[in-house]
């Protein structure tokens, strides 16, 4: 957050367009680290009961500030001055950093039993609740560490660590769900920013534009929490990007004389792919075990940035060469995310898992399940 803040103050004020492009690469790199990093802290120390609700109303402050961007700008035009001004806002938030405790899960897989306990008795305290004896606490804290896959490598190097944690990600017990969500990221990061690109395509008001998305956005991070805690993970997330692609291709054959219609289908289909990209951060924290969860969900937001990258050449080069045919890439690549969203496992009500060998172990226990039932049949 401090190098975060430190670019983002300095960026403004830089003489040379190319020292400025290496400050922005570097703003970018930290971003997904706070998004990510901020997100897997909430969800790690959430209850399971309220886990459906937070995933997705974490995501309102991201909707009320984008709906804000679209004011803010319209009142300061030049660009340095509205830079300045958004990262201001940034050193608030600083002193906060020294109050947040981490993750008790991070720290009991990683082998700190004892800085995890203290922070579970001072929570115990804070919350005025009553947990077991010091003694079984650590039995379980001790326990989680030993079945990681890291167990016995904390004398490593940070790199080394690092790499066992990436080459994890490809482990056979999660690697099919790494591949798929690692698509559904880069689909909902390109449809996301590509509809954000697009008030001057569209020949919109680019002030009213941000500020509709914004509004639009408030929904997909509101509405899809009762939906999740009742009908789970899956289909909410299949349902949110196939009505994206639709409304995308419906846009991609609607003639740009019709702004009415046009704003509504680019309206919808932000809506949609919002309320799944929201849906798929929640999916992928409660799909990856705690070991490794933090390297995963970094991974999924960097090579969605891939996604993020290609959206400039689609939204400019490709629609000046043929108008219709970014929509359409849009729509069908969000249809396509649908059947494999249906191939991943409904997390609703289930505790995550902490370790890879929970998770094999799981696993085996839903095929045996499965089996089990079609004999029956």
């Amino acid at each position: 957050m401090v190098v975060f803040t430190m670019l983002d103050l300095t960026i403004n004020w830089l003489p040379s367009i190319n020292v400025m492009f290496l400050f922005r690469f570097l703003v970018g790199l930290t971003v997904p680290i706070l998004l990510g990093n901020s997100f897997n802290l909430c969800m790690e120390i959430c209850e399971l009961r309220y886990r459906s609700v937070y995933g997705i109303l974490s995501g309102l402050p991201w909707a009320l500030a984008t709906a804000a961007y679209g004011v803010v700008a319209y009142f300061i035009r030049d660009w340095r001055w509205l830079q300045f001004t958004l990262a201001l806002q940034c050193i608030v938030y600083l002193p906060a950093m020294w109050f947040l405790d981490e993750s008790p899960r991070w720290l009991a897989v990683n082998g700190h039993t004892k800085r995890a306990l203290a922070i579970l008795r001072s929570a115990e305290r804070l919350n005025k609740s009553t947990l077991p004896s010091d003694e079984h606490l650590l039995s379980v804290l001790v326990s989680t560490h030993e079945s990681s896959v890291g167990f016995g490598e904390t004398k490593k190097t940070k790199i080394q660590l690092l790499t066992r944690e990436i080459s994890s990600l490809f482990h056979t017990a999660i690697r099919a769900r790494v591949l798929i969500m690692w698509f559904m990221f880069i689909v909902a990061m390109m449809i996301y920013y590509g509809l954000s690109m697009a008030p001057v395509s569209y020949n919109v008001n680019p002030f009213m534009y941000m500020f509709l998305t914004g509004l639009m956005e408030l929904p997909a991070y509101s509405l899809p929490a009762p939906i999740i805690s009742r009908w789970g993970r899956r289909w909410p997330t299949a349902l949110s990007y196939a009505t994206s692609g639709v409304a995308l291709l419906a846009l991609a054959w609607t003639p740009s004389q019709i702004v009415w219609l046009v704003m509504t289908l680019a309206m919808v289909g932000k809506l949609c792919i919002s309320m799944a990209f929201q849906i798929v951060y929640l999916f992928s924290v409660e799909l990856l075990p705690t070991e490794i969860r933090t390297t995963g969900l970094g991974s999924m937001v960097f090579v969605s940035r891939f996604g993020a990258i290609v959206t400039p050449f689609i939204t400019d080069t490709l629609r000046s060469l043929v108008p219709w045919a970014p929509s359409l890439l849009f729509g069908a690549l969000s249809i396509v995310a649908v059947p494999l969203c249906l191939r991943l496992p409904e997390t609703k009500s289930k505790p995550v898992p902490d370790t890879i060998k929970e998770l094999a172990e799981q696993k085996k226990k839903w095929q045996e399940r499965d089996e089990n039932l079609l004999q029956k049949r």
